[in-house]
């Protein structure tokens, strides 16, 4: 081989690296923007997913169908790639329970599907829906489009029970003589008159439910899946039933109550601003503001106590130096809420703690602890709602229809 051919063999050797080289920067090149854009998709379609997710959490509340429709919906309201998100009701979205402690989504099917209190949505773009991502460098090494899809898992509050003791639920009297009603009415309609009212007082829990003699229940009153309702000489005009499902409340969110409140509304002489306790001695009588209230422990015994307005109180501590064991204690209290409505005056109680909840002139309030082991007592009845870790009643409760379940409507979050 003269020199003449040499050069010609190098140049042809020098020619396929170069080509080698560029086949491997189109690589590069594709493995970069393409990937790039396939993450977007990704992140477009978590977007539509988790808000298909939420608000078909809040259609649970309705029905199955507008659960599904609700999904669809919201998907419709996010792009992707450019062009609106779809979804299949039949293959997208399924309805079912969550199980908090496991972290696993169990999908229900048929009639079952009504009593469904989450949501799992998968919004897709794929080959087989017709819709996959199309690549911009890949297809110059065969890949032309790539599957993507995302998934979100949303938990609805669950709706339709009031008196909840989430772990166990059990009345007991007063001196023996002071038996267990409960009922239900509607405050939009009128005041509460006289037992029994509505038929919409239902109890539940994902335990056992344990009633003593001679409480009358104006409802249903169901125990946890597999459990039971001891109750001789008890009388429940709805269902006994156990539940084919779990319960599911989650803790309060205060958001931003903790530096954005009414704290500044409450007495010097009764609320220390240090510890965030808010402690009123025996027969102290006071007209309160309504507002949101972020309080650490609270402790009212034999006040009398006006509301204004609407109030909320955020409960967060365990216990005080009096109370060791009980964040929310009250004892003998008088309280007047606001146009009497229950809706008007809430508790919520953001820890595990105790709560004594007691009361002797009508309370309309909901208390919502379900973190808490809860006991209610009292010369009076209570009026609007209650959910407990642990549920102890000592006295009736008269449940407002207009809360809308345990008062909690709404709260919807998304777990996966």
């Amino acid at each position: 081989m003269n020199s003449s051919q040499k050069r010609i063999a190098v140049r042809g050797m020098v020619l396929l690296y170069v080509m080698f080289a560029l086949i491997a920067f189109v690589g590069m090149v594709s493995l970069s923007v393409d990937v790039a854009h396939v993450q977007v998709v990704k992140s477009q379609l978590r977007q539509a997913a988790d808000a298909a997710a939420r608000y078909a959490a809040v259609g649970l509340q309705t029905s199955p169908t507008a659960a599904r429709n609700n999904a669809v919906t919201a998907a419709g309201y996010n792009l992707c790639d450019g062009t609106a998100v779809t979804l299949d009701p039949n293959n997208d979205i399924q309805l079912g329970s969550w199980d908090a402690s496991s972290r696993t989504f169990t999908p229900l099917t048929g009639s079952a599907q009504s009593a469904a209190t989450a949501v799992r949505v998968t919004a897709r773009r794929t080959f087989a829906t017709g819709n996959a991502v199309k690549l911009s460098f890949a297809p110059l090494i065969g890949i032309s489009t790539c599957d993507v899809h995302s998934m979100a898992t949303a938990v609805s509050s669950t709706y339709g029970f009031a008196i909840v003791g989430i772990s166990s639920l059990s009345t007991g009297t007063q001196g023996g003589n002071h038996y267990i009603h409960i009922d239900s009415w509607n405050s939009s309609v009128s005041a509460y008159s006289t037992y029994p009212m509505s038929s919409n007082g239902n109890c539940s829990s994902n335990g056992n439910i344990s009633l003593i003699t001679g409480t009358v229940i104006n409802g249903s009153c169901q125990p946890g899946t597999g459990k039971s309702v001891s109750m001789s000489g008890s009388t429940v005009t709805g269902s006994t039933a156990p539940l084919s499902y779990t319960l599911n409340f989650p803790a309060p969110n205060p958001g931003s109550a903790a530096t954005i409140n009414d704290n500044a509304n409450l007495p010097g002489a009764y609320f220390n601003s240090s510890t965030g306790d808010f402690t009123i001695p025996n027969n102290v009588t006071l007209t309160l503001p309504g507002g949101t209230y972020y309080i650490n422990n609270l402790d009212w015994e034999a006040a009398t106590i006006t509301f204004t307005g609407p109030a909320v109180f955020y409960i967060t501590g365990t216990g005080n130096s009096k109370h060791a064991s009980n964040g929310f204690w009250t004892f003998n209290n008088h309280i007047t809420t606001y146009q009497n409505l229950p809706k008007n005056l809430k508790f919520e109680v953001c820890s595990a703690t105790k709560v004594q909840y007691d009361f002797d002139q009508a309370c309309y309030a909901v208390l919502y602890a379900p973190l808490a082991t809860v006991t209610t007592w009292g010369n009076a009845d209570d009026y609007g709602a209650v959910v407990g870790n642990v549920l102890n009643m000592y006295v009736g409760w008269h449940v407002d229809e207009t809360l809308g379940g345990a008062g909690v409507q709404g709260k919807i979050w998304v777990v996966q």
